[in-house]
């Protein structure tokens, strides 16, 4: 289940360990039901882990946008999207946030503008990015 989180059968093994009572680590746990399209349980795995870890690699965030995406809550994932551009810049996700944020704002809001001007602030935040040219 940790190691391949986006296999129906580390979704089934999550199932089994939580019916026998095992502890589950959150974050694990918000991942396997994210990928398992569990939107409602990953959302609140992913709080738990958040409130229990405060400080993190930021992993839990990223998910969490996503996962607020998925459910449609569009206004509350981008402000988790901006939580996490603000905070974690080293992230392996940061670049795509940036991009879920403006395809979210564009798709899903229908605001061009502000979809144009997040990626704006990308480039200016980040201007010897090898990602620019992917915006």
């Amino acid at each position: 289940m940790n190691n391949y989180p986006l296999s129906y059968y580390a979704y089934l093994s999550l199932l089994a360990l939580v019916d026998a009572g095992v502890e589950v680590d959150e974050l694990n746990r918000g991942l396997v039901d994210y990928y398992n399209d569990q939107y409602d349980v990953a959302l609140a795995a992913f709080d738990r882990f958040i409130a229990a870890n405060p400080e993190n690699d930021g992993t839990a965030h990223y998910f969490r946008a996503q996962t607020l995406r998925a459910l449609q809550r569009y206004q509350e994932a981008i402000d988790e999207y901006d939580l996490f551009i603000s905070k974690y810049a080293d992230h392996v996700n940061w670049v795509d946030a940036w991009q879920d944020k403006a395809f979210l704002q564009w798709s899903a809001m229908d605001d061009y503008a502000r979809a144009a001007q997040t990626l704006l602030d990308f480039v200016t935040q980040s201007p010897d990015s090898p990602f620019r040219r992917s915006c």
